[in-house]
């Protein structure tokens, strides 16, 4: 994963579902997790539960 410096995140690799657990983990919000990757809280649930 990469950090661009206007802030989206390039991923390199990882699933999806993978990179979502990894920021729950470090103790981000889904709300937090859903600005940064610029998408839904409800793709991410969906994401989360495929």
């Amino acid at each position: 994963m990469f950090y661009v410096l206007d802030g989206p995140i390039i991923e390199g690799g990882e699933e999806m579902e993978t990179v979502i657990k990894h920021f729950l983990a470090s103790g981000m919000t889904m709300k937090e997790i859903s600005v940064k990757m610029d998408v839904s809280i409800q793709n991410l649930t969906k994401l989360l539960n495929s």
